[in-house]
């Protein structure tokens, strides 16, 4: 497909077939990476399904690990995509890096005690791998100030039971979700727990959510406003 082509996705469930995306220096398994701008279209919400999957060797208890598969990857090339219609279920992320984690507890601060904000250092640093069990895209969101993004449009689709070790357990980054549920998704460790540094929510609803980490927010870093409930 070329940029700005639109592709129909028919009914079914998605569950074969992995790319290894490096991230930090861990080959993170994604059913789908999309590198360019494209309208993904399924059938609808609950119809078409992308399905990620637990670890298999080593998970821990909610199926983290090195060869967890994520449902979505969206490099930065793939801005201004609009993705219609399709579920993701079931992504997972590889486990929490614990050696970012210091001795008071602050799992963002790096060792050498610089003051790296914490979503800088998820980007960056080792737990790359571990953010974004359904989506992950490799654009964050702007500081409030400023006016210009690229995002990517999620519509009436839908994440469910997705999980990830250090943030966004259902999406992280610059992403906007409009008449979407995300349901039954959260992150281990700290700040959004279901979703880190989207854009936007507008008319979706977040239910069964938890997370369950000491610096958790369910819902972390809008920035823009969420109209659902």
């Amino acid at each position: 497909a070329s940029a700005g082509d639109t592709i129909k996705i028919a009914a079914g469930e998605y569950k074969t077939g992995t790319t290894a995306v490096k991230l930090g220096e861990i080959d993170s398994l994604t059913r789908v990476v999309v590198g360019k701008r494209l309208h993904l279209e399924g059938a609808g919400r609950g119809k078409t399904v992308v399905l990620g999957a637990d670890a298999t060797v080593n998970p821990d208890e909610d199926g983290l690990g090195d060869d967890a598969v994520r449902c979505l990857y969206l490099t930065a090339d793939a801005a201004n995509s609009l993705i219609e219609g399709i579920t993701f279920k079931g992504g997972r992320t590889v486990n929490l890096d614990t050696n970012q984690v210091t001795s008071t507890g602050n799992i963002w601060a790096p060792l050498d005690g610089t003051d790296t904000p914490p979503n800088k250092l998820a980007m960056t640093g080792a737990n790359l791998a571990s953010i974004g069990g359904g989506v992950l895209y490799a654009v964050q969101a702007p500081s409030y100030s400023e006016t210009t993004y690229q995002t990517v449009w999620f519509v009436d689709c839908q994440f469910v039971d997705c999980r990830a070790g250090f943030s966004g357990g259902a999406a992280y980054g610059r992403v906007t979700l409009i008449r979407t549920l995300v349901n039954n998704s959260w992150a281990q460790a700290c700040h959004g727990g279901v979703l880190n540094n989207v854009h936007a929510a507008y008319n979706s609803i977040f239910a069964g959510n938890c997370n369950i980490g000491s610096y958790a927010g369910m819902v972390n870093t809008v920035h823009g406003e969420n109209n659902g409930s």
